[in-house]
This record gives C-alpha cells, sequence and structure tokens, in this order.
C-alpha cells in the first residue's frame, strides 16, 4: 500500500505520529510531505520517502521566502500533484 501524509509543519504534530504508527506496522511505501508556515522563517519543503518501515532519502526544497504567497501556494500543489504522481 502506498501512502502520503502533507502537513504544514512547525513543531511536533499529530502527522509524526500517524508517520511512526505507519512505518511500525512497515507499509510499503510512505511519502511524508512538509510545507513551513507562511510565517516561519524560510519557505522551506521537506520531503521524505519510507520503504517498508525504514526511511530511504530526505530532501529539501529551495527556499522560497522572497516570493509572494500565491507563488507558494501554487508551488505546494505542483510539489502536491507531482511528487503524488
Amino acid at each position: 500500500m502506498n501512502i502520503v501524509i502533507v502537513a504544514h509543519k512547525f513543531l511536533t504534530q499529530s502527522d509524526d505520529e500517524l508517520v511512526e504508527c505507519l512505518n511500525n506496522n512497515k507499509f510499503n511505501n510512505l511519502l511524508h510531505i512538509m510545507y513551513s508556515f507562511s510565517d516561519a522563517p524560510d519557505r522551506r519543503s521537506y520531503f521524505r520517502i519510507y520503504k517498508s518501515g525504514n526511511l530511504v532519502k530526505e530532501l529539501t526544497g529551495r527556499d522560497f521566502k522572497n516570493f509572494p504567497e500565491p507563488f507558494n501556494l501554487f508551488k505546494r500543489s505542483f510539489y502536491d500533484r507531482i511528487l503524488c504522481w
């Protein structure tokens, strides 16, 4: 089973517990996409890819804090569609 979890991150939240639970059950593929809030010091996107409960890849996107907010909303939508496809 393939699972995608998308969340805005600032601190540890319930999505972290969900990722831990799913990894303990060793789902085949889990993609955890995390976005910074608009008032965060940066506007980076973070991606973690797990296979059978193990972290296999972690990526960090470019910081778009100097771009207008509509661009950041488009960027998130684009990442969601591309990474989940």
